[in-house]
């Protein structure tokens, strides 16, 4: 997990925080908690004589409370350590993973020929 903080006097602001929920050949995802508080995942599909396929889920910050409550995580420095330790469930289904928890990401894909 990385993260980068930078604070001017006794006020510190989080710049972002990702992990990477799975890699393993030709699959990635990463998790990044924005600056903002929207959370986002981003995931990748290489595969030879296939097109490459890449997503991004991302859900607002506004969302990001619920998703909380739903994995029994108390605080957002605590989300990206859940969602790893769920990854195996996670990854296959990132969208409608969301979705199943009442949630309400916004999806983009790109299928490249």
């Amino acid at each position: 997990m990385t993260e980068s903080v930078s604070g001017g006097g006794s006020e510190e602001r989080r710049e972002e925080a990702s992990v990477r929920l799975r890699a393993e050949p030709g699959r990635y995802v990463d998790a990044v908690l924005r600056a903002d508080g929207a959370l986002v995942l981003k995931g990748q599909l290489l595969r030879p004589g296939l097109p490459e396929y890449e997503y991004v889920v991302t859900l607002p910050a506004e969302q990001v409370p619920a998703l909380l409550d739903s994995l029994g995580v108390a605080a957002v420095g605590g989300l990206l350590p859940a969602l790893l330790d769920r990854s195996e469930e996670i990854t296959p289904r990132t969208h409608a993973w969301l979705r199943e928890l009442g949630l309400r990401p916004e999806l983009w894909v790109h299928l490249e020929d």
